[in-house]
């Protein structure tokens, strides 16, 4: 999330003081990081089969 997003979402979600929001903050952006990480082989052989299948890639 960026900081716009997760500044309107902490205040619907009632998160109040500066050091809560910080740690929101940090915690969703180390989730969003490590997800991003774990998806990234699959997504690339994903990636692989739909190109060796496309004829249009030319791979």
């Amino acid at each position: 999330m960026s900081a716009i997003s997760c500044s309107i979402a902490a205040s619907v979600i009632g998160i109040t003081d500066f050091g809560t929001f910080l740690n929101y903050v940090v915690v969703g952006f180390v989730c969003k990081a490590l997800v991003e990480v774990l998806f990234v082989p699959a997504t690339s052989l994903v990636i692989g089969c739909i190109k060796k299948r496309e004829p249009s890639y030319g791979v």
